[in-house]
Parts: C-alpha cells; sequence; structure tokens
C-alpha cells in the first residue's frame, strides 16, 4: 500500500475545520507541493485519514492564493517557451491553475485558505525523527522555489526542468508522479500515463455535457437560472422545453421528474407535462413505481403520475426485484406489496433488501433477522451478521429449490443454517469457505457431494498469539468429519475422494519440509495414512503434494513419501497398505 501523504484546501489553520482533499501521493514529496508549500509553516495536521498509526506530526501549510500565484508563475514560463504549447505538460500544468483557482472561488468564495499537507506516513521513512522529517521538507520547499526562481529569471529551461525532476518536456512519467500531477484528485489528471488530449476547459465542459444528458438524446440547458430541455449536445439544439424549471432530472421509465417553486412534477420524452407540480418530493422509479411525497406522507406513483399507493407512510423504500418495498408507518417498519397491503407487519426498527441474499433484513436492537419473500420469519433478529454461504447459484434459485444455506454471525462465532432456519452447522468457528479441491489440478467437487462439505477455521487464543485451525465439516451427516488441522485440501483420484492434511507438531523434525506433517483421511474423516509424514509425493506446498498423490494414486501406483519420524522412504497406497520404499525410489515415476 506504501506510505502515503495527502494535501488538503481548508479555510483555517485548524484540523477540525472543513477540508477539501486535492492531492494524495505514496512514498515521496512530489515537486509540486514543493512549490505550493513553499514558505509554509507548520500546523495542526489533519488527521482524517491516518488509519495505520500516528507518528504524531504536526501538518505544514502555506497560503493558498500565494501558493497559486507560484503555480501559475512556473506553468506560464513553461508554457511560454514550450515548441507546442499544446503539449500535454503545457495542457495539465494550465488545467491545475485554473481547478485550483475553480476551488479557491468557488467552494471558499474567495476567502483566504491554507494548503494543508499530511506527511505523517511519509514521515516514518525517516530514523526516529519525524518531527526533524518536517523540518527538513519545510526548508527543501523553500530552497526548491528559490532555486527555481533563479532558473527562471536566467531563462535557464532545461534548469528549471531539472529542478521539477522532469527528464524533459516528454517525461510524461516525470510530470505525472515526479512533479505530482498525477496524484490530483480531480479527474482530469486521473491517468498519467493517457491525459487527456483535450484541455481542462474542453474536458469540464465535457463532463458537464455529460451530467446534463437526460436520456435519448435529450439535455438540459440552464438560462436566466431556469432550466429547459433541448435535442441534441449542441448548445444550438431545438429547444424541446423552454427553460422555466428549478431543476430537471434524468429520464427513468419514460418520464423525468421537474421542480418548480419547491413542487415537484413529471415530463414525458416529448415535453408534455404528464404531472403537474404538485408534489412535495419525488424519488427514482424502480420496479415500475417511484416513491412520492405530499404533505407528511409518502405513497407511489406510477410513470404517468397516477397514485397507485395512496401517501400514507412515514417513510419508505424502493420497490425489490420481489415485487415488495420497505415502508414505515407509526415508527416501524415492516414489508408491502403493489397494492400497500403489508406482507410483513410494521414492527421492526429497519427493513432492507439484501439482494444478494435476496430476502429481507428485519433489525431489531442494532440486531439482524431474515425474512422470505413470502413474509415468512425464517430468523428472528438475533444475528450481527447474515450471508449466503455459496454464491455459485443464485440465490433466489437457492430459495425456488430448497437449497438455501445461511452463514449467521453472532459475535465472533458463526454457523450454517438451512432454509427453515435450523442449524446445520453449530455456532463454533469463525471463517466458512467451500474446500479446495484438486485432482492434478485445481477442480470442483465431486459432482455428488458439491455442496456437501464446508471448510471451516476455528481460531484460538492464546495469552499473546492466535492459533487457527482448519476442518472439514459433513453438512449431510451434521458431523465434523476430521480433527482441527493446520491446513487441509480435498482429492480427487479415480473413483474416489479424501482429504490432505497437515498438522504442526510442537517440534517439527528435521524431515518436516515446511515444518508440518502429512496425512491422507478418507471422505468420511477416517485416516488412509495418519500425519506422520514430512512430505508425500513431493516436498513443497500442499498442492504440490496433492498432484503427486492424485497422479499416482490415479493410475493404481502407491506415492513415494518420508516419515517425519525417522526419514525412512515409503510407499503409501491408496487403499492404506503401507510398504517399504524401493531402493531406487526413482521407479516411481508421476
Amino acid at each position: 500500500m506504501g506510505n502515503r501523504a495527502w494535501l488538503y484546501l481548508q479555510t483555517e489553520q485548524d484540523s477540525d475545520t472543513p477540508a477539501i482533499e486535492v492531492a494524495s501521493v505514496k512514498n515521496c514529496l512530489p515537486t509540486l507541493w514543493q512549490i505550493l508549500l513553499a514558505t509554509s509553516e507548520t500546523t495542526r495536521a489533519n488527521t482524517t485519514q491516518r488509519v495505520f498509526g500516528d507518528a504524531g506530526t504536526e501538518g505544514l501549510c502555506a497560503p493558498a492564493q500565494a501558493a497559486l500565484a507560484r503555480l501559475t508563475q512556473l506553468a506560464a514560463f513553461l508554457t511560454e517557451r514550450a515548441d507546442d504549447p499544446g503539449a500535454t505538460y503545457c495542457r495539465q500544468l494550465q488545467g491545475a491553475v485554473l481547478w485550483f483557482g475553480q476551488l479557491l472561488a468557488r467552494d471558499f468564495d474567495g476567502a483566504p485558505c491554507l494548503f494543508n499537507a499530511d506527511l505523517d506516513e511519509v514521515s516514518w521513512l525517516v530514523d526516529d525523527d519525524p518531527d526533524g522529517f518536517n523540518r527538513a521538507v519545510r526548508q527543501e520547499c523553500n530552497e526548491r522555489w528559490l532555486a527555481l526562481c533563479e532558473r527562471m529569471a536566467g531563462n535557464d529551461v532545461p534548469g528549471v526542468l531539472k529542478l521539477l525532476h522532469v527528464a524533459d518536456i516528454k517525461d510524461e512519467g516525470g510530470w505525472g508522479w515526479r512533479f505530482g500531477l498525477g496524484g490530483l484528485s480531480h479527474p482530469y489528471f486521473a491517468d498519467a500515463e493517457e491525459q487527456p488530449e483535450i484541455t481542462f476547459e474542453a474536458f469540464e465542459a465535457e463532463v458537464a455535457l455529460d451530467n446534463a444528458h437526460l436520456g435519448e438524446g435529450l439535455y438540459r440547458f440552464e438560462a436566466d437560472g431556469l432550466w429547459g430541455i433541448r435535442q441534441g449536445r449542441s448548445p444550438g439544439g431545438p429547444v424541446l422545453v423552454a427553460p422555466g424549471f428549478d431543476g430537471i432530472w434524468a429520464f427513468e421509465e419514460g418520464v423525468c421528474a421537474v421542480r418548480k417553486d419547491g413542487q415537484f412534477g413529471l415530463l414525458d420524452h416529448s415535453g408534455r407535462q404528464v404531472l403537474p407540480c404538485v408534489l412535495d418530493d419525488i424519488w427514482s422509479f424502480a420496479q415500475g413505481l417511484a416513491g412520492a411525497k405530499r404533505g407528511a406522507h409518502i405513497g407511489y406513483i406510477d410513470p404517468q403520475g397516477n397514485w397507485v399507493i395512496a401517501p400514507r407512510f412515514d417513510a419508505i423504500g424502493d420497490f425489490s426485484p420481489a415485487n415488495q418495498a420497505p415502508a414505515c408507518e407509526g415508527g416501524c417498519w415492516g414489508v408491502i406489496d403493489r397494492q400497500g397491503n403489508w406482507q410483513v407487519k410494521p414492527v421492526w426498527d429497519d427493513m432492507d433488501w439484501d439482494e444478494d441474499v435476496y430476502a429481507w433484513a428485519p433489525q431489531r436492537n442494532e440486531h439482524q433477522g431474515l425474512i422470505d419473500t413470502q413474509g415468512r420469519l425464517v430468523l428472528d433478529a438475533q444475528y450481527d451478521g447474515i450471508w449466503v454461504s455459496s454464491y455459485e447459484v443464485e440465490a433466489a434459485t437457492q430459495w425456488a429449490d430448497g437449497s438455501m444455506r445461511l452463514v449467521v454471525r453472532q459475535g465472533d462465532d458463526n454457523g450454517i443454517v438451512d432454509a427453515d432456519g435450523q442449524l446445520l452447522v453449530p455456532m463454533a468457528y469463525h471463517v466458512f469457505n467451500s474446500p479446495a479441491w484438486r485432482n492434478g489440478q485445481a477442480c470442483d467437487a465431486p459432482p455428488e457431494h458439491e455442496r456437501r462439505y464446508v471448510q471451516m477455521q476455528r481460531c484460538i487464543e492464546h495469552d499473546d498469539w492466535e492459533q487457527w485451525f482448519e476442518s472439514i465439516y459433513d453438512i449431510h451427516d451434521r458431523r465434523e468429519v476430521l480433527p482441527f488441522v493446520h491446513e487441509l485440501l480435498g482429492m480427487r483420484w479415480a473413483n474416489a475422494y479424501g482429504w490432505l492434511c497437515a498438522i504442526a507438531p510442537e517440534e517439527p523434525s528435521e524431515y518436516c519440509s515446511e515444518g508440518v506433517q502429512i496425512g491422507i483421511a478418507s471422505a468420511d474423516g477416517s485416516w488412509l495414512h495418519e500425519p506422520v509424514y514430512g512430505w508425500v509425493g513431493e516436498a513443497g506446498y500442499l498442492e504440490d503434494c496433492a498432484d503427486s498423490i492424485v497422479g499416482h494414486w490415479g493410475r493404481n501406483a502407491p506415492v513415494l513419501a518420508q516419515r517425519a519420524e525417522d526419514g525412512v522412504m515409503v510407499v503409501l497406497h491408496a487403499d492404506g497398505r503401507v510398504e517399504p520404499a524401493p531402493v531406487q525410489a526413482g521407479t516411481l515415476e508421476a
């Protein structure tokens, strides 16, 4: 991730005042920042994004108007002396000047403000003296700007480029990262490798035009503070709706919302006012209906502006793919159908549609439950989290065929329940995964047991360290088929399958290649070969061992192994037999 630094604009030398992030970098201090921070002072750092610790350094701040004047001077010097004033670096320098000017004029209304740099993480790169790092940075910023002024006064373009850490005018990587244009937060500077081939003004105009697009080739436009609609991207395009609205939004379901004098209505693609501006608010359409407010209550309208569900709710949400919506009445949430009838009575603190689970997630006392699309309470609100155990099949299909399984969490413990809320795996584990399988390479589970097994992890906490174990749980038989081991992997060979396991002995022998001992269990968890081997098949990762084992057992040949206890070589058979290894182990070819 790297050690990051952030540059902000804010109005006062106080980390608590509102700030706008204008740039970020990793593991360096670009020369652009040094120009902006010349003549800087220490200040309270903006600590908004300090996540991984705090070296406690102060921030560096510099008056923004003076900083912009320095950047403007540099940009003018280089642009005036460029062979091609339209070169990428010229466009981007001018863009940076224009953008900072916009921020100061628009977001701060011309009020005096500061650039504030949080260099705390970058200071970690200096041993034991973060405050000394900031002092050195202040001095470097001042010295670099003075040196740049000398080179500009002497008309020394190569000298200026050298001070900017840019190899030459075509060094786009240098301009992007060593100078720092690529670290600016505006999307115009987002890709230092493929900078826009248009000016900053043209880019802004293009973005504004894209934002003005309402759909179907129609665009909103402003005149004298009011909005209208025209056909096509051209400013001279035919006017469909004369400016007369305070706001116009994008088309949905063939209509767009408009606002006039604080009230909302609808227009269609022809510009006809489908619904006069008589609503107090309107939301986006979902499943063909939009929430709409009149007076103190909210209901739903269709694209023709007709009330499908009269306004009677305190709050609502969008209709889900199940054609149901959350609604609040009397301070409590429930679920309604398209006629406004309660499918789930309003008795909950909150109600959300969980798209991944394809069900409703009611909340009570900050705990979550689950209600299916039939309104059936599957799980009462007593869990800290609920999610689908497998995403290989769509959740709606899993509910329909009864195969739904849900992981539920209470505190640090997790379990698995079925579609009826019955516990399949007890609340005793910390992580669930689908087992990984190999048959010479990564493969799927045995076809008849695709969702039978779950790989589980449990953390055992000691005084000052944690120990993680893995196991396999058989959901069909409702039992743990393997004791907790260090690591495990599913294997398929010939017409059989089983588990390759690694355990971590307290004192690994010299014959344990990875510090673990290897064993092989059959499908029901009984040991074919107990975990007493330093390696099986070949020394290395568990995947390599598995591929060697299934390669041999798949053609009914034994596989070579070394006992961890004494280093003796043996061969292991798929039926559990152990025999001494041949004198020449090379006869066991994979």
